[in-house]
């Protein structure tokens, strides 16, 4: 069930992305931190805002799905420093968590290619089943089309 769904956003963004050619970005997230785990991130990029979709999975199988709203201004040719803020749920050990998520990055764009870097921090207030704050620093690598 969890990878029909990560195969339905896949295709999703794929689809759509044809017709805005460099307006979507797909990658994978290397995390740093207490939350690591296999991530997905889709990106779709306007002129002057982003919305990121991540989806998580972890080594005891737990999953969460994350969307963030972000602000950004490019700082440096082909570099964007961005930030905003967005909302996770998850299914920790058979319990729903709910979490509110901020973000702070910037994303190299590699001239004369379709591929980005990038490196962010999401802080990240899990609300339920237990209140407590979760630091996560990620090496993001995204083809964007």
């Amino acid at each position: 069930m969890k990878k029909s769904i990560f195969t339905f956003v896949i295709l999703c963004c794929f689809v759509l992305g044809v017709a805005n050619a460099q307006q979507w970005g797909i990658g994978a997230r290397l995390g740093l931190g207490e939350s690591t785990g296999y991530s997905l991130d889709v990106k779709k990029y306007n002129p002057n805002t982003n919305m990121e979709f991540i989806g998580t999975y972890f080594d005891n199988n737990n999953l969460e799905l994350t969307f963030l709203y972000q602000w950004k201004t490019e700082f440096l040719t082909h570099f964007d420093f961005y930030y905003g803020y967005g909302a996770s749920v998850g299914d920790y050990d058979n319990e729903l968590g709910l979490n509110f998520d901020g973000v702070l990055g910037a994303e190299y764009f590699i001239p004369y290619s379709a591929f980005s870097l990038a490196v962010d921090w999401i802080p990240q207030f899990r609300l339920t089943p237990e209140r407590k704050f979760i630091n996560n620093i990620s090496f993001i690598f995204k083809y964007r089309f």
